[in-house]
């Protein structure tokens, strides 16, 4: 299946963050890195905006050899339907490029999930019980196609799925959990004290094979 990274530059709390250096790498690097280390994910782009900011963006995949599309800066959901129907693909899963930690194996519970029947949108946060970075949504891209066609909030449009959600009982939506309760728990890189925990955790360990039970305990020993 395709994977859509969605990211940009313009980030209000910390301007810049998917290109900051981690590891080896980038937030950005290392997430794609860990996108495309799940066994179902056939194809992995970037999506970001046409805006002048994300042109770095754009610079970085190419350097790295990184598939990535543009589209809309403020119409997130518009900039994801078009990376799909790029590629032809009727589903595909969505990532946000601000979590290195990503586990593949989530990504591929959603997508063999996606497969069972023919939902709207597969989702792990709805409710929440995954920590914030370890978010995966899987989204039929007609489904998403006619939602871009409908008179959405601002907010909708910057939140891709929120509609979904704010809509619920007009879409198939099939929510999976972590059989834990880490709502409050986060692995995504929004803030100054995010990038400092990430960079040490990335510093003592090698995380290619770790999943985010262990990444949390690491998040939590640094708090």
């Amino acid at each position: 299946m395709l994977a859509i990274v969605q990211s940009r530059l313009n980030s209000s709390r910390l301007p810049g963050k998917a290109l900051l250096p981690l590891g080896y790498s980038t937030i950005l690097g290392l997430c794609v890195k860990r996108v495309c280390s799940a066994n179902l994910v056939s194809k992995t782009f970037v999506s970001t905006s046409l805006d002048r900011s994300d042109n770095k963006i754009v610079e970085f995949c190419k350097n790295n050899k990184i598939n990535s599309f543009r589209g809309p800066l403020e119409d997130v959901g518009k900039r994801l339907v078009d990376t799909a129907l790029s590629c032809r693909q009727e589903r595909f899963i969505r990532i946000c490029g601000d979590s290195p930690f990503i586990d593949p194996s989530i990504i591929d519970e959603a997508i063999s999930i996606s497969k069972t029947s023919d939902f709207d949108l597969v989702t792990n946060v709805f409710p929440r019980s995954f920590p914030k970075g370890q978010s995966v949504e899987v989204i039929r891209t007609k489904t998403m196609l006619q939602i871009c066609s409908k008179k959405r909030t601002k907010a909708e449009k910057e939140h891709a799925t929120s509609y979904f959600y704010n809509n619920y009982k007009d879409y198939r939506i099939c929510s999976f959990n972590s059989g834990a309760d880490q709502a409050n728990s986060r692995q995504c890189i929004d803030e100054d004290k995010d990038y400092e925990i990430a960079k040490y955790i990335v510093s003592v360990n090698d995380i290619n094979d770790l999943g985010w039970k262990e990444i949390q305990r690491l998040w939590n020993s640094q708090k």
